[in-house]
């Protein structure tokens, strides 16, 4: 939950969370909805949906165990090297290194890495580095702890408190006076920018979301997100695009020109239905499973932060 969230923001979701869903048979017998409800606002959306597979996947192979060893916990859907070696060094005391972005920094900075701190080979001595401590102590889960600790707190990013460092006397950047530029920032994978088209449909006072199977937050529920809207208002003339209404938005390495639109529908169609043409053209990209909703239900259904913006500039321009 915390990955790219706060721990202030992270905790009480985590209570409810862990109330909700209180052991692996409740996560894995959970509802998509109210698996999305729970991990609302926390964003990457297929870590909640791989957390249930996962559940399926340890009930299925495992029945009433969990798994114990590092290969068996990297087996399960979403589980990848540094969730794997935590869960069996912490619980089942193998001894195998846990090296997130904490224990990459100590580790390039004791063996003075630079930029090869990215490559292959500088990451193989980095895993060698935290997997030799590891094997030596007595304790994995402690160990494995300790460097991301030390990592937090001691040889930080900025400012490191090299005297208050247990490794200061082995350290080469250290020695060499290079802990500010060692490691290197990582190289940063270039932004991709797109133009999202969110479409709300209105029919008398209620809003439409589906659930979206493909794209961008594949496996919420929330407005059809097209990127272009040329077919749409072919097929569909009263659809407008909002003037002003644009804003931008991030998910991951993605930069999004979002621009809310609207799809105005006739009194005269279903009540709970569209027409043929229409829901096939939605089906075709990913969105299915419509449901109407009055504005005073939207507000508790809307599940990303995206489409909460589009909701909000929708309600106030409309």
């Amino acid at each position: 939950m915390s990955q790219q969230t706060t721990l202030v923001v992270v905790l009480p979701r985590f209570i409810l969370f862990t109330k909700t869903l209180p052991n692996i048979q409740s996560l894995a017998n959970c509802s998509d909805d109210v698996l999305r409800g729970l991990w609302k606002g926390l964003g990457y959306y297929a870590r909640a949906r791989n957390l249930k597979k996962g559940a399926q996947y340890i009930i299925n192979r495992w029945g009433d165990y969990f798994p114990s060893t590092f290969d068996d916990w990297l087996s399960i859907p979403g589980c990848g090297e540094y969730t794997a070696a935590m869960v069996a060094s912490i619980c089942f005391g193998q001894k195998i290194a846990a090296v997130d972005g904490n224990v990459t920094r100590v580790a390039a900075r004791v063996l003075g890495l630079g930029s090869e701190t990215w490559e292959k080979s500088g990451k193989k001595r980095i895993h060698e580095f935290a997997q030799n401590l590891v094997r030596d102590s007595e304790n994995a889960g402690d160990c494995n702890q300790a460097l991301i600790e030390l990592g937090a707190l001691i040889c930080r990013k900025q400012n490191p408190d090299c005297l208050q460092c247990p490794l200061q006397p082995n350290c080469v950047a250290f020695r060499e006076k290079r802990t500010t530029e060692c490691p290197p920032s990582k190289p940063r994978r270039a932004f991709e920018n797109h133009t999202l088209f969110p479409i709300v449909l209105c029919k008398e006072n209620r809003y439409a979301l589906f659930s979206r199977s493909k794209g961008f937050l594949k496996g919420t529920r929330g407005f059809p997100l097209l990127g272009t809207l040329n077919p749409l208002q072919e097929l569909q003339p009263g659809t407008k695009h909002l003037p002003g209404s644009e804003f931008a938005h991030t998910i991951t390495h993605h930069r999004l020109s979002v621009q809310p639109t609207i799809v105005p529908i006739g009194s005269s169609s279903s009540k709970s239905k569209l027409d043929s043409g229409l829901a096939s053209f939605f089906k075709k990209h990913g969105a299915t499973e419509m449901i109407w909703l009055t504005e005073n239900e939207m507000e508790q259904a809307l599940q990303t932060s995206l489409d909460a913006k589009t909701w909000n500039i929708v309600k106030t321009l409309t």
